[in-house]
């Protein structure tokens, strides 16, 4: 396969024999496949990866630095080898940043991407051959909707292939990149672009090299939004389990809001993911209109039932609710549903407050699980919640004694008395549901069974890859599920 054949897919991640069979060459201890590449070295060893240029033409990369360490050394370098002999530097990358990277290159070149401390991620990598197609003309412009097809362009560079996933507003949408080559379904990379930036990916005007423009977006009209808050390792661990998530709500016209990490700058102050994520789900609440609802779903979570949507607990219309786990009896702070509320938006910062505001105790405080207990009760104003938070700010013991957490924890569902709805002044309110009641349930409670007209539609904790295939569906690329429905 030629390195200009159409099928040729060099930032194709999804294994090894995928990797070396495009050409790249590996030294890493450590290595991620999926639909992004993340690897690197342990210590201060070397960990690089080098793929050499067998035609002449334009390389674009597109790269980050997964590593949050403070050090110096923290950096990933992009460097050209070229074929004389020489070497350029095409780029450094810092701590959690992400940079494209364009190169004119020749055949006998060869590109590295190297780390010393830190963690390589490699989102794509494309090679557009000298000749092999002319620079784009657009001629009409239209208002693109989701599901099309587009080429996508920055500052004339065109740096791939992908489908309108999300409309953010009339003139910027989020595109989910698919590569050349391989399954339709294969979403390795999501991005928010304006319209002056995307073409609609056909087989060309009437020139054959002319083609459609987007002039603004059509948006979805959804009210209903799935959030996914993971970093690339999760998305290559949990790929399967994402495809079940896109899977549902493509069958019910729901968005689909995959954040990371660097999603939201005004979440930065925010060290601990756990607590960060609920940051950066008040701000995407803060986008929306005023009726919009986000279901709040962790990586690890498959859509069991494509057929039952989630009117049933987005009709109730309060400002928030949340589940109690049978397993451990405390509120789950992975799954949960926002209106887009001024009190929902608020309490979704205070609760992400809680890694700034030094009321935890030095011992294990679950992060974001401990919290959302002191959190709610206090919210609540339900009285003796001054005894929880004594409790909560005593933490001291580790992870290998939790006696004290779950005595903490056991303080504040005796206030909460159970699932119930909380009505607050100004007609706030809060719904706690039992967790077979909810949308998900955790799958080994739940017996990775699914009822036809009730109870949860998803399952949470499904960590392995394998299961997702071996328990939930024969093809999730194409979302047929395995006969699991029970009446």
């Amino acid at each position: 396969m030629g390195q200009c054949s159409p099928s040729f897919s060099p930032g194709d991640f999804r294994s090894m024999p995928q990797a070396t069979g495009a050409g790249w060459t590996l030294s890493f201890d450590t290595v991620s496949w999926g639909a992004s590449l993340l690897a690197w070295q342990g210590g201060f060893g070397i960990g690089s990866m080098r793929l050499p240029i067998h035609a002449a033409g334009e390389l674009m990369l597109l790269v980050a630095n997964d590593h949050d360490a403070p050090e110096p050394e923290n950096e990933v370098e992009i460097t050209l080898h070229k074929a004389d002999g020489s070497k350029a530097l095409l780029e450094r990358i810092g701590r959690l940043a992400t940079k494209r990277v364009f190169a004119q290159v020749k055949e006998g070149d060869a590109v590295e991407i190297s780390e010393v401390y830190a963690k390589i991620r490699v989102d794509d990598v494309m090679l557009s051959c000298t000749g092999q197609r002319e620079p784009t003309k657009v001629g009409q412009a239209v208002a693109c909707k989701i599901g099309q097809r587009v080429l996508v362009q920055e500052n004339g560079h065109p740096i791939g292939h992908g489908e309108i996933e999300t409309v953010v507003n009339s003139n910027e949408a989020v595109v989910a990149f698919v590569r050349s080559g391989t399954n339709p379904r294969l979403r390795f990379h999501w991005q928010s672009f304006s319209a002056q930036d995307m073409s609609l990916d056909d087989d060309g005007g009437a020139d054959g090299n002319t083609e459609t423009g987007c002039a603004s977006f059509e948006g979805s009209g959804s009210k209903v939004g799935l959030v996914i808050v993971a970093d690339a390792q999760f998305r290559n661990s949990y790929e399967l389990q994402i495809d079940s998530l896109r899977c549902f709500a493509s069958k019910h016209n729901y968005d689909l809001w995959m954040l990371k990490r660097t999603s939201y700058s005004a979440c930065d102050m925010y060290k601990d993911f756990f607590f960060k994520k609920h940051c950066m789900v008040s701000h995407l609440l803060s986008e929306r209109p005023a009726d919009y609802t986000v279901v709040v779903v962790d990586a690890d979570v498959v859509a069991v039932n494509l057929e039952r949507g989630l009117e049933d607990w987005v009709s109730a219309g309060t400002d928030l609710q949340f589940y109690e786990r049978e397993m451990t009896h405390e509120i789950a702070a992975g799954n949960y549903i926002a209106r887009n509320t001024p009190f929902a938006r608020e309490f979704l910062m205070g609760w992400a407050n809680f890694e700034l505001n030094g009321r935890r105790g030095p011992g294990y405080s679950s992060a974001d699980n401990g919290a959302i207990h002191i959190h709610l009760v206090e919210s609540l104003g339900l009285g003796g919640s001054a005894s929880c938070s004594t409790l909560y700010h005593a933490l001291k013991h580790d992870v290998t004694d939790l006696s004290e957490y779950f005595r903490f924890v056991k303080c504040t569902m005796d206030l909460l008395g159970g699932p119930k709805i909380w009505t607050l002044d100004g007609g706030k309110q809060v719904k706690i549901w039992g967790e077979r009641n909810f949308f998900v349930g955790d799958a080994m409670t739940v017996g990775h069974q699914v009822s036809a007209s009730s109870g949860p539609v998803m399952h949470h904790g499904v960590k392995k890859r394998d299961d997702v295939i071996a328990t939930y569906y024969s093809d999730v690329e194409h979302c047929v599920l395995r006969s699991l429905v029970k009446v």
